[in-house]
């Protein structure tokens, strides 16, 4: 029959089941452990041993035992537990893994060292660790196993490189331990996968050698100082702009940055702008370099924090601006001075003449001087000499104008050859007079230009400015006006603007705008002489003159509007259309004429037509569209496109070969070509001028030089033309030298087509017998 265990309070009821059911079962028991709750309230652990014991028959008598107090040892247990526990939990979330290996065998091996090797942790225990072992780190590895079997109980730290599941190769750090495990010696210890953590650090020493190698080879000066000033680093580059040869040395001899400033208290502004501020950008400041020189820098820093606590330390980089600012400077300059001379340019020219005008609004009854000149024969000397000469003509010029007259005038270079002055104080005509006479008397000494003496004169034109003239460009405008009289009247002279002169401009002007429009309405039209056989009287040819058939002045010759149209660089187009309506009138003689009408047809061509690069193409098709035969036009061209024949001139005179025009040369003997240019240029006729022949029976020179010209002319096969013959006697006397051909009033003067038609049919006298 069950025996009830006594109740008592201080066992926990849960206890006092489970010890009744062991005393039934068995009939007692032994070092069972039980709570029991002390009389203070307090629970004590025990560990109770207890038998029950029968009478004779078998019948449960009474229970007998003992106690012992077991609290120290169940607390001991307890704490030992949670310990395991929790060294179980930070083996098995450690970061690293954790192993303990003997004999080279893995005994244990924690979840984070299999996901390292790639293996499930049981695929890890009891496994030969040198199996991970990469080749090239195996005899360490064998020498570290050797040392701890060999008793060695220190740490062991190293890396080694261990071989994944799938033979990746990672890299890892070992802390390894000695202890014992079931009496012999082995490693427990820590790894860590430190692949990634190293090609980080690799690329940090790169990404570092490569800042370094940048600093110190970088075209731009770089540097870290201290705020006080302290230099801490520099690169080559700025070692080298201060004048050191290497950054230790200027590291060693730059005591202060501040002392480097040309201004100290701009780099003490520079320093308290960054310290509110944190960095500055592209501060200008002038330094000084080893020497004692200058120069000009472009500064950029930056306060930056230190690791180690220490003050934040100024780093930046210089730029050397001082080419730049040159560059600056020398455009500032050439934005008002010539680039050659060194004088004043128009700008600053025109600028100064309003300051003038604006002084004389202000000053009634004063007057200031304007005055624009040109050298004369300029273009002969950059022809001849070549354009490095003509500069330096200029250049020197312009200092002779300079060292004479800085203190009474503003001088400026105008343009190509072109001088300005403008007198610094009032003048009257007298002083202004005297001023134009002193630059006369410095052009009377020659220049020495590449070796050679040149002489040169200038035209000058003055102006005085008065209150009532307020327009830098009507100033402008009189002077150039009164210039361009000095150089019709020869050059080497000065003329001082008067209104009559304005007066003729503004005349020239509407004349030229008045020629623009008569050209596209057809005003303008070819009259044509005739070109007679002295010894026949025959018109065998006509020369092409244009006329003007203007609507209010009636018929203009061309010397009433041909030097406008020069200068407005009207004569090319106005030669191509004479040339054009030309063309158009011989095809028209050869068709309804036919034997009657003339053989040669003479137009003239200007300079400018003559070089243009298309002439010869254009020509070509003016032809064809006419039908007339090229060997049936013959070009006139004056003998200066001759003077110094250009591979260009050759290419053209070879084209208009190649078509068959005949090219005249016309006013032979006026100009200042050499026979050499003839001799190497291709030309097929000349024309004596109407100045040897006007006055030939009286000018035994003129004579002379026409039976000279008409030699030369059958010596080389040429045919002569000599125009302005007036009279028999001069008629006689040219075919007595041998002239063939002849035009002037004694035939006819140039008439339109109509009337010339009416001239073919008879002949005209022909040389008496």
């Amino acid at each position: 029959a069950p025996i009830p265990v006594p109740r008592f309070p201080y066992v926990d009821p849960a206890d006092a089941d489970r010890l009744q059911r062991r005393l039934q079962r068995n009939d007692g028991f032994l070092n069972e452990r039980a709570r029991w709750r002390r009389i203070d309230g307090s629970v004590i652990w025990v560990s109770e041993s207890a038998r029950l014991i029968r009478d004779r028959v078998g019948e449960p008598l009474f229970i007998e035992g003992s106690v012992l107090d077991i609290g120290d040892l169940v607390q001991a247990e307890e704490a030992l537990q949670q310990s395991e526990a929790l060294y179980r939990n930070l083996v098995e979330n450690s970061r690293d893994g954790v192993f303990l290996m003997q004999h080279g065998q893995v005994i244990f091996a924690n979840d984070k060292l299999a996901e390292i090797l790639g293996y499930a942790q049981s695929e890890l225990l009891g496994v030969n660790y040198f199996d991970w072992v990469a080749p090239e780190d195996l005899a360490a590895q064998q020498q570290r196993k050797a040392d701890r079997e060999a008793g060695s109980t220190d740490t062991q730290l190293y890396e080694i490189h261990l071989l994944r599941k799938t033979g990746e190769k990672r890299l890892c750090a070992v802390r390894a331990g000695a202890v014992e495990y079931r009496g012999e010696p082995a490693s427990i210890g820590t790894l860590r996968d430190i692949t990634e953590e190293r090609a980080q650090q690799h690329r940090l020493e790169e990404a570092e050698e490569r800042y370094r190698l940048l600093f110190r080879h970088a075209l731009l000066g770089m540097f870290q100082s201290s705020q006080a000033g302290e230099l801490i680093e520099v690169n080559e580059a700025m070692a080298s702009m201060f004048g050191f040869d290497t950054p230790e040395q200027m590291q060693r001899e730059v005591r202060n940055m501040r002392d480097w400033y040309l201004d100290p208290q701009a780099r003490d502004r520079t320093l308290l702008e960054l310290q509110t501020r944190g960095r500055v950008v592209n501060r200008e400041f002038e330094l000084l370099r080893r020497d004692g020189s200058s120069f000009w820098a472009l500064t950029s820093a930056r306060l930056t924090d230190q690791s180690d606590g220490s003050p934040p330390r100024i780093e930046g980089s210089l730029l050397d601006n001082t080419a730049r600012r040159q560059a600056e400077e020398e455009l500032t300059f050439l934005a008002h001075h010539d680039a050659l001379t060194g004088l004043d340019n128009r700008r600053r020219f025109e600028q100064r003449l309003q300051e003038a005008l604006d002084q004389l609004r202000q000053a009634s009854g004063q007057r200031r001087l304007v005055m624009l000149l040109d050298l004369d024969r300029f273009k002969l000397v950059n022809d001849s000499l070549g354009h490095a000469a003509g500069d330096q003509l200029l250049l020197e010029f312009g200092q002779r104008l300079h060292w004479e007259l800085a203190r009474d005038a503003w001088i400026a270079r105008y343009g190509g050859d072109e001088f300005a002055l403008l007198s610094r104080e009032a003048v009257d005509e007298a002083e202004s007079q005297a001023l134009a006479r002193r630059i006369h008397a410095l052009l009377g000494k020659p220049f020495r230009v590449r070796g050679h003496q040149v002489f040169t004169g200038a035209s000058i034109g003055l102006v005085l400015l008065e209150d009532g003239l307020l327009d830098p460009e009507d100033a402008l405008r009189d002077a150039d006006t009164a210039m361009f009289r000095a150089k019709a009247n020869g050059g080497g002279t000065h003329v001082l603007f008067d209104n009559a002169m304005h007066a003729a401009a503004r005349s020239r002007l509407a004349l030229e705008t008045e020629l623009r429009f008569a050209l596209d309405r057809g005003e303008l039209q070819p009259y044509f002489q005739p070109i007679v056989e002295l010894s026949s009287g025959r018109i065998v040819g006509v020369e092409t003159l244009v006329r003007w058939n203007h609507p209010q002045r009636g018929l203009l010759l061309p010397k009433h509007f041909l030097d406008v149209a020069e200068e407005a660089g009207m004569l090319p187009a106005i030669d191509l259309r004479m040339l054009e309506i030309a063309l158009e009138h011989q095809a028209d003689w050869q068709q309804r004429l036919a034997e009657l009408a003339p053989q040669r047809l003479s137009v003239n061509v200007s300079n400018r037509l003559f070089a243009a690069t298309d002439f010869a193409p254009v020509l070509q098709r003016l032809l064809a569209s006419s039908g007339v035969a090229a060997k049936q036009l013959h070009l006139e061209i004056t003998e200066t496109v001759f003077r110094g024949p250009s591979a260009a001139l050759r290419e053209q005179l070879t084209a208009l070969q190649e078509l068959g025009v005949s090219l005249v040369v016309d006013d032979f003997g006026t100009g200042y070509s050499s026979l050499v240019s003839f001799s190497e240029s291709a030309f097929d006729g000349l024309k004596v001028d109407r100045g040897f022949v006007q006055d030939l029976s009286s000018n035994a020179r003129h004579r002379a030089i026409v039976r000279t010209i008409a030699q030369f002319a059958t010596d080389l096969q040429l045919s002569l033309v000599a125009e302005g013959v007036e009279s028999v006697e001069q008629r006689d006397l040219l075919a007595q030298y041998g002239c063939e051909l002849a035009q002037g009033f004694l035939y006819s003067p140039a008439v339109d087509a109509t009337t010339l038609e009416a001239m073919l049919a008879r002949p005209l006298p022909a040389v008496s017998p």
